[in-house]
């Protein structure tokens, strides 16, 4: 199940690795990773805003900027739609998500797992649909930080930092 690391560090690395998006702005946005959780605090988890109509306002946007030659708006939509649109379409795989709320409330649920049968040393993907009628069920317990994320963390902070700090230091040693 992802979690709210794993739906915040993905995003922004992927969005990092893109050297055509302004880094002020993949970095200024990412707190848009976790917008469609502000359902917790209102309405039905992993409906009231882990749905379409959150990410169609800043794609519709977004395409019209680009239409009109907005660049900066343009790209400021298409950050704020992978952002949004990550963490709901990993949520799909993590319990599902109500697709067209207040519409349906028709939950719609995969899983994919690759798993190997030790005797044979044999891969095979695990994988389906779960999708139901109503809203998904929230857990009672949500382990914010499991170890297996904590371990990837303790690797993708510093290399990240490091990275970026040797691409700064290399754009002030070759504009000197």
């Amino acid at each position: 199940m992802p979690t709210f690391v794993l739906q915040s560090v993905v995003p922004l690395l992927f969005m990092l690795s893109l050297p055509w998006l302004d880094r002020r702005k993949v970095l200024l946005a990412w707190p848009l990773t976790h917008l469609a959780d502000l359902d917790y605090a209102f309405g039905f988890h992993r409906a009231t805003t882990h749905n379409l109509f959150v990410v169609l306002p800043f794609v519709l946007v977004g395409l019209w900027a680009w239409r009109e030659g907005r660049a900066g708006l343009a790209q400021w939509m298409l950050v704020a739609s992978i952002y949004t649109g990550s963490h709901i379409a990993m949520d799909i795989f993590a319990g599902g998500v109500t697709l067209l709320y207040p519409f349906s409330v028709h939950t719609t649920c995969y899983y994919a797992e690759i798993k190997v049968v030790t005797a044979t040393n044999t891969p095979f993907l695990d994988a389906g649909r779960c999708s139901f009628s109503g809203v998904p069920t929230v857990a009672t317990v949500y382990t914010w930080l499991p170890y297996t994320e904590a371990a990837l963390l303790v690797f993708l902070v510093p290399a990240t930092l490091a990275v970026l700090g040797w691409r700064a230091w290399k754009r002030r040693r070759t504009a000197a």
